[in-house]
């Protein structure tokens, strides 16, 4: 019997237990059960280790101009705050307000182009749709621009400090996190990386994945080399590069970065326990990320163009009526 806890072994048995499941996955008898017996145990696992503040889900992602994703395998959302809207809940017909949503995970039993390119698009439609920005209703005196009033996950009440450059497109931390987990690579390393820069090229930096979880041995992430030798690298079109890394030998200095927007390179290393770094990066989103106010949440609940709609009538306690309340007013 161990007598401390051992939380890396813990993890690392984990990640075990999802590539034994997506292998016994398998054995199902139609793609559509194979899928769903392979996406469970990763939002279980996801579910048991996360902060409790995320919640797991499946289902779309939606805004509230009327954008919808594809579906997605899994979703991570503020529990207790963000409104989820199902019909007989079922994950084909649950939608959640992309201003509540972490982050979302394309689950797949083995990478190849085909598989890829299906993860790019899924996570590229949650990447496009638009989180309401709600204004600080004073203005900056200097130049009348209006302020942005964010949040961070999991609390109601907006930061303390007004954000000035908040940008869903540009700005990392405002970007709801998209991550692809396999089981297995089915390509060569070299030929991986150059099909996902390929696919990045065509999808646009804002819209491309986070990062890639290969449970049998493999992490890529976006950053940049700051200095030092490096050895096998290779470069590709438009400044964007790959490095592939190992865990012995000379390494690069590599500065992580959260995306697309900001990192040049991606890196993909062989680690055995790559899980792990899909947890560690869930919980720094979760920390670090920033979302829109609390208010967005309102424009679900409000009804638009209504052809019912009639115009409301006024009427006072004392029994004035809203002409009349008008005209007292004008003669003031």
């Amino acid at each position: 019997m161990n007598r401390s806890f051992d939380v890396d072994d813990y993890i690392a048995r984990i990640g075990k237990r999802l590539v034994l499941e997506f292998d016994d996955a398998g054995t199902a008898t139609s793609p559509g059960t194979i899928g769903s017996a392979r996406e469970q145990p990763v939002r279980d696992q996801l579910e048991q280790l996360l902060p409790r503040g995320i919640a797991v889900g499946s289902g779309f992602v939606i805004d509230s101009e009327g954008g919808t994703s594809h579906q997605t395998d899994v979703v991570l959302y503020e529990k207790d705050i963000c409104p989820v809207f199902s019909i007989n809940n079922t994950p084909g017909t649950t939608y959640y307000p992309c201003e509540g949503v972490i982050a979302v995970g394309e689950v797949k039993s083995a990478l190849d182009r085909n598989s890829l390119e299906d993860a790019f698009k899924k996570i590229a439609s949650v990447k496009q749709l638009k989180r309401h920005v709600v204004h600080n209703p004073i203005p900056m005196p200097e130049t009348g621009k209006l302020m942005t009033n964010t949040r961070g996950y999991g609390t109601i009440r907006g930061d303390s400090i007004i954000n000035m450059d908040y940008d869903q497109q540009t700005a990392e931390t405002a970007q709801i996190l998209g991550v692809i987990i396999a089981g297995d690579l089915r390509t060569r390393d070299d030929t991986f990386c150059e099909t996902f820069l390929e696919l990045a090229r065509g999808t646009g930096d804002q819209l491309c994945p986070n990062m890639v979880v290969i449970l049998n041995g493999g992490v890529l992430t976006w950053g940049n080399i700051t200095k030092g030798k490096v050895r096998n690298i290779e470069r590709s079109e438009q400044s964007k590069g790959y490095v592939l890394a190992e865990r012995e030998g000379n390494r690069p200095t590599w500065e992580t970065s959260w995306s697309a927007t900001k990192g040049s390179w991606i890196q993909y290393s062989r680690e055995k326990e790559s899980f792990r770094a899909a947890i560690r990066w869930i919980f720094q989103m979760y920390r670090e990320g920033k979302t829109s106010d609390a208010k967005a949440f309102d424009r679900y609940f409000m009804k638009t163009n209504d052809p019912g709609r009639t115009e409301p009538t006024y009427l006072s306690k004392d029994g004035i009526s809203l002409e009349e309340a008008i005209l007292k007013l004008r003669i003031r």
